[in-house]
Order: structure tokens, then sequence, then C-alpha cells
């Protein structure tokens, strides 16, 4: 089944590929070498060495910050680490600004959607949508030419899609 996270990259890269595996944040393989690393910075790793492991020539992943203001930092330092231990798999990976719902919001159009706090409420209230199969449903009809200029993390994530992807063109 098609994911938001798919769903984004077929809008963004219209290349042929492949998903070789998707999984739940909660269900990655912990890095367990470097104890002294954050949690989501060893999360980043054990997903890159997966990827890595797999020979996937990519490794794509949102994780939604939830109000966690260092989680960007920790996913940032993840992947310098990951590229610093000269691993073959390009990473496209960032946290979206609260959660993933706020993509979609943005998606349909709505300024500031990064700012609610519980953007999957308002999702709910303004456009009843609350399952994964509506997001990609908004996604695959509205695409990402429209996106708000204030969808910041969303739009870092695209573009780092279009870049790294595009490399392999």
């Amino acid at each position: 089944e098609v994911g938001v996270i798919e769903a984004l990259l077929r809008k963004a890269w219209t290349h042929p590929y492949t998903v070789v595996e998707a999984c739940l944040w909660k269900r990655i393989r912990k890095f367990r070498s470097q104890d002294h690393l954050r949690p989501e910075t060893r999360n980043v790793l054990g997903l890159a060495l997966q990827a890595d492991e797999a020979g996937c020539d990519a490794l794509v992943f949102v994780r939604d910050q939830d109000g966690d203001e260092e989680r960007q930092a920790d996913i940032e330092e993840g992947v310098r680490f990951a590229q610093a231990k000269g691993l073959d798999v390009d990473i496209v990976g960032g946290v979206a600004v609260q959660e993933i719902e706020a993509w979609i919001l943005a998606i349909l159009g709505e300024r500031r959607s990064e700012h609610h706090s519980d953007a999957k409420q308002v999702l709910k209230q303004r456009h009843q949508i609350t399952e994964r199969e509506e997001m990609v449903e908004v996604i695959n009809e509205h695409g990402i030419d429209g996106i708000p200029e204030d969808a910041a993390s969303l739009r870092t994530w695209l573009e780092m899609a279009t870049r790294a992807l595009g490399e392999g063109d």
C-alpha cells in the first residue's frame, strides 16, 4: 500500500523506482553501537545501515517533530554520522513540523500549516481527513506545486528528495 511518503516521492521524482521496504519509526532496528548518541540519531544510523545492507540506492524517511525541538538536530546528526561511515546510500530524510498532517494541510494550500500544535485534529475538523488513504488521495489530487512558501519543513524535504534522487539521472 502506498503511504504518504511514497506518494510525495512520486510527485517529487517521476523516474521509476522500487520500494524495498517500508517501516514505522517505532519498528526501526536500533543502532546499538555508539550508545552515547541520542536515540533519534541512532535510529537514523540504523535505518541507513539497513538500507545499505539491502543494497538500496536511497533511504527515504520522515519523522514527526511532535513538539520535540531537539529532534531536527538529532536527525541531522544521524544523517551526518551515516554519511561519515561511508555507507553507499543517498539519504532523503527530515522532520515534519509538527507532524506529517501539517504537510497535508500545506498541500491543500493552507498557510501556517506547520504552526498547528495538533495538525492531525485540524485536518480532521476542516477536511474530515483521518486516514492514510485520504492523505495519499490529497497528494495525488493536489500535487506539490501549490505548497505555500511557509511550509518550510515540507519544502526542504522535497528539495532534498529532488536533489538526492535526481543525481541518478
